[in-house]
């Protein structure tokens, strides 16, 4: 007998956090390329640009995401201690990264000198990213990137994600609360369709439109997770139809629609391999670092290709930078993210 998503998501689950890892990981393999002026990696190629390993990766990040959000959500008393949940999980590791490359990435890096750079209001406003406004540059850091000046590309999705929670609570609020589940999916069934087929028309058949599917995926994968969790009592997780899903999806990415199936097909795959199966391991502490690793990866990567000129082919690259990133994660999870799991 098939195991439902309700049964399945009790307790912490060693596959979910493994699958967040791995994801983190491949979000630093993806980079790798371009930050190394090379071609673009495996994925991207096979689904002919319309998707690359980062972007499934961010895209697994946020379905889980609005899975357990939406759970946390339902089992919190008011609004307040929904939004000091959310304040805590997302805010202190990111003031913490973005303090990092302000004050020790930036006057390391900088081809100004060190007067120059803390003279400059750049330097300041770049702190804005703490609070989910997106700056890209410090003066002088990084600017013989690829990305020039970009000091932390990942940051982008910082934004995106706080806005899925303020947005749930909205829909919460609107919905959810008035016990009608059907017509909480039928509102959300509505949404994803609409995006699915923005994506579609717009995204994936017009390369120049190609960054409205890198923000609506995430949007709506968030919403994806949202919408399986208020149904999680009818859905089945059935490693067979999981495996045949695995198999459309890689079919599909030689078809111009890939991010449409992607975002049908994917959350049950990683479901059966996450929740429906036995978990394969103990609760590693490792694995619980992946949102640590996804704020430092850019900038490691960027460090050792700029300042210190190694790791300049992708493969190096990702090699020296994922323990390197590893190291300092867990050191930011120690001092801004186990403190804050106790309150």
């Amino acid at each position: 007998m098939n195991k439902t998503l309700e049964s399945s998501m009790h307790g912490i689950s060693s596959n979910v956090n493994l699958c967040r890892f791995l994801c983190a990981a491949l979000v630093i393999l993806c980079h790798a390329y371009p930050l190394t002026n090379n071609s673009t990696d495996a994925m991207l190629r096979f689904t002919n640009g319309q998707c690359s390993f980062g972007g499934l990766a961010v895209a697994v990040l946020f379905f889980f995401s609005g899975l357990y959000v939406t759970k946390s959500m339902t089992r919190r008393s008011g609004v307040g201690e929904y939004i000091k949940a959310r304040c805590i999980r997302i805010f202190p590791p990111l003031i913490l990264v973005v303090l990092l490359c302000v004050f020790i990435v930036g006057p390391i890096c900088t081809n100004l000198s060190v007067g120059s750079y803390f003279g400059n209001a750049s330097t300041y406003i770049y702190l804005l990213n703490g609070i989910t406004i997106p700056v890209h540059n410090l003066p002088g850091v990084f600017t013989s990137s690829v990305y020039a000046p970009t000091v932390n590309g990942s940051l982008w999705t910082m934004s995106i994600e706080f806005a899925c929670y303020i947005a749930l609570l909205v829909f919460y609020k609107i919905y959810c609360k008035s016990g009608k589940k059907k017509g909480c999916l039928a509102v959300l069934a509505a949404v994803i369709v609409a995006g699915c087929v923005g994506i579609y028309i717009l995204a994936d058949r017009i390369p120049a439109l190609s960054i409205f599917s890198a923000a609506v995926v995430p949007i709506l994968a968030f919403f994806i997770g949202t919408a399986y969790y208020i149904g999680r009592n009818t859905v089945k997780l059935d490693w067979k139809l999981g495996l045949m899903g695995m198999i459309v999806l890689i079919v599909a990415g030689k078809f111009p629609f890939f991010n449409l199936v992607l975002l049908l097909i994917m959350p049950y795959v990683v479901l059966c391999l996450t929740l429906g199966t036995k978990q394969i391991l103990k609760n590693l502490k490792i694995l619980e670092l992946s949102y640590e690793m996804y704020l430092l990866g850019w900038p490691i990567q960027q460090i050792l290709i700029c300042n210190l000129n190694i790791g300049t082919s992708p493969w190096t690259n990702f090699l020296i930078a994922l323990p390197i990133d590893i190291l300092i994660s867990w050191l930011v999870f120690q001092i801004a993210e186990k403190p804050f799991r106790k309150k």
